[in-house]
């Protein structure tokens, strides 16, 4: 079934809005935060990954999967959440009994006050992750696109607040606007569904080995690619000083940007080849296998263009940030490299 344009509309506001936040997060975040808070919120971001992998436990596949065939919507919900908020619980006595937290290298140590916090910031996150599944499967794609862009907003509003007034951004302020910008999902979400499902929420462990059966294979999965995504900062952690962290940081963040070519392949040309295919009859033409052919071959091109003009104008880059920041040129190419290289695998 086809996505009406209103609704690729929609769900292509979260992607591009994101994008141009991402953009304008950047010199913010390089001005406003020392390098040290950089290289922090790297880290930080890494860590909420990890932790929400390992407390959702694969639960909100397991919803995506069944949503459609289930006859019950909020028995599945409650299922899924249930299973999904045991773990969660359990995380965060392990946070607390086994001070995980401080295994990474902050440059300040994150106190029992901050651990508590981020118990917090793990426990409504899940929650949200629910929530914003359950959006997505309803096809409220604005509303699910909204959700998305959120928690960014209120990032790029907090230190734009905070640079404005000149206060000082510790490691546990940085907690706190995490945490404000998950409390503002959340509560964002509870108005879209009218404050009704979080009324609904009763722990059921009935289908606890099913779920966790369906939900293995997808954490171990999520941990490969969250693994490809943070071992890179978690190295540099380790083996380079604070400074080198955040020009890093920042780096990726500007090739993040990338994601709005992926984003063109995601919104236009899956759902358009997947009309093709759910339309033909037994095998698919020849001409059809030349179109995609031909489209991989547009967006090969248009990748390496994207490439050619960041390498040519990545000198201009260091004028806009910082002196800490200047040597971030000679690495913005590379960053660029991954994402838009799965990019292109998308369309084929």
């Amino acid at each position: 079934m086809m996505l009406s344009k209103k609704a690729l509309l929609g769900y292509s506001l979260g992607p591009i809005g994101s994008s141009i936040l991402s953009l304008m997060l950047i010199p913010v975040m390089a001005w406003g935060l020392s390098s040290d808070r950089v290289a922090d919120y790297s880290l930080l971001t890494i860590l909420c990954s990890i932790f929400l992998l390992f407390s959702t436990f694969g639960a909100d596949q397991y919803m995506i999967r069944n949503y459609h065939s289930s006859e019950n919507k909020d028995l599945l919900l409650n299922e899924s959440l249930s299973v999904s908020l045991v773990f969660s619980f359990l995380l965060v006595f392990i946070l607390f009994s086994f001070d995980l937290v401080n295994l990474i290298s902050f440059s300040d140590e994150i106190k029992f006050d901050g651990v508590l916090k981020l118990a917090f910031i793990i426990l409504i996150a899940n929650i949200n992750r629910f929530f914003a599944t359950l959006l997505r499967l309803q096809e409220s794609a604005i509303q699910y696109s909204i959700t998305n862009l959120i928690p960014k907003f209120v990032f790029l509003f907090s230190i734009v607040f905070i640079s404005v007034y000149e206060y000082s951004v510790s490691l546990d302020v940085l907690l706190n606007i995490i945490l404000f910008g998950v409390l503002s999902n959340f509560l964002t979400m509870q108005c879209f569904f009218k404050f009704r499902l979080i009324k609904k929420i009763k722990i059921n462990l009935g289908k606890f080995k099913c779920v966790i059966s369906y939900g293995v294979p997808m954490l171990f999965s999520g941990l490969a690619y969250w693994g490809l995504q943070a071992t890179d900062r978690l190295m540099l952690s380790e083996l380079a000083d604070r400074e080198e962290l955040a020009i890093y940081s920042i780096a990726i963040q500007m090739a993040g940007l990338a994601m709005l070519v992926q984003s063109v392949i995601s919104i236009i040309w899956t759902p358009l080849a997947l009309k093709v295919i759910s339309n033909s009859e037994g095998e698919l033409s020849t001409n059809f296998e030349k179109k995609v052919e031909e489209v991989s071959l547009l967006f090969g091109k248009l990748i390496l263009l994207v490439l050619l003009l960041v390498n040519m104008f990545s000198w201009l880059v260091p004028y806009f940030l910082p002196a800490t920041y200047n040597d971030i040129y000679k690495i913005l190419t590379l960053c660029m490299l991954p994402p838009l290289l799965y990019a292109l695998s998308e369309c084929t």
